[in-house]
This record gives C-alpha cells, structure tokens and sequence, in this order.
C-alpha cells in the first residue's frame, strides 16, 4: 500500500476500510480505519491514482463508487513556537518541533531551511531532511534562539516536502533584550 515492499493488509469491511502496514518482518504497524459514509462494501480496488507510489482505494458499494486517496499527511507541534525574552548575543532553551507524518503513505521531507525577516537570529538542527517520514511516525527539529538585536525577532522553518512540492512553515519569535 506504501510502496516501501514490505506486504500490507488492506480490509474492506460493512462501513469502513483498514489498512495494516508491514514492517517487513511479518508484524503489523497499528492499524488505520476509515469510516466509509455509504455502507455496504462490495469491490475493492488498489491503485496509485497521484503518483505517490502508494495504493489509493476504488471501492464499490450499495451506494455508488468512492475513492479514498492515500495522501502523505504532516502534522507540526508545536506551530508557532515563542522563545520569550533572551539577552542579545546569547543563546536561549533549546525548542524542539515534531514533524509527524499521521497518514498512511510515507512523507518525504526534501529541505529543511529558516527564512523570514531575521533568520540569523535563530538555528536548527534536524532528523528529517532528505529522509522519508514512514506513515504514524516522525522526526524533529531542534531550534535555537541567539538575538542579534533589541526587540522583536522572528522567522520561520520552511519544511520543503515531495508532496506535490509543497512547503509548510513553522513561525518563530523572539524578543532580544
């Protein structure tokens, strides 16, 4: 279903559809159900309709045709992230962002970068560029805040993804005293 070859299970049921991921050794990943709001299932098909090389499900009912898309999903906590007060030229607690990816299909994360009004006021480290994030898992970003200046900072993440080459952001603030 995720295309990572390792066999999953997917189950059509009365009114809804689940999906088991394998973690190639025989075991399951924690199911994931989706509620289908016209009963009845009677075909099940699985195909790559958007080129994410994971399956979509076609699946026929009582009721008529429905689809159900097997788009990465990403997820950030915390967004925004506040670092309060810190002495300029020092450095602050360091805040860690989680970027999970809750859906069933791999999230590929391409870039990790800091953009906006005052970039250099802040640094990152991360586990998560250039890897793809498996479905129900994540990875983080390790953020630091050193104002270079008095006053309101602030900037963002920018989290390039292989999704349809989407970018998310995450907004940061500071203020230097």
């Amino acid at each position: 279903v995720d295309g990572d070859g390792n066999n999953d299970v997917v189950a059509g049921f009365a009114d809804y559809l689940s999906v088991l991921r394998g973690k190639g050794d025989g075991t399951f990943y924690t199911h994931n159900d989706f509620l289908m709001p016209r009963p009845s299932i009677l075909q099940l098909a699985m195909v790559d309709f958007i080129g994410y090389h994971a399956l979509d499900a076609t699946i026929t009912g009582t009721y008529g045709t429905m689809i159900v898309r097997n788009n990465p999903v990403i997820a950030f906590d915390p967004n925004p992230v506040n670092f309060g007060s810190q002495k300029v030229g020092t450095s602050g607690a360091l805040r860690v962002v989680t970027i999970s990816s809750s859906g069933v299909a791999d999230l590929q994360i391409n870039t990790i970068s800091l953009t906006g009004a005052n970039p250099g006021d802040f640094s990152q480290t991360n586990n998560c560029a250039g890897i793809a994030v498996p479905g129900g898992k994540s990875c983080s970003v390790t953020i630091t805040f050193t104002p270079q200046a008095v006053g309101a900072r602030s900037a963002t993440v920018l989290i390039g993804t292989a999704a349809r080459n989407a970018s998310y952001v995450v907004s940061l603030s500071g203020t230097g005293k």
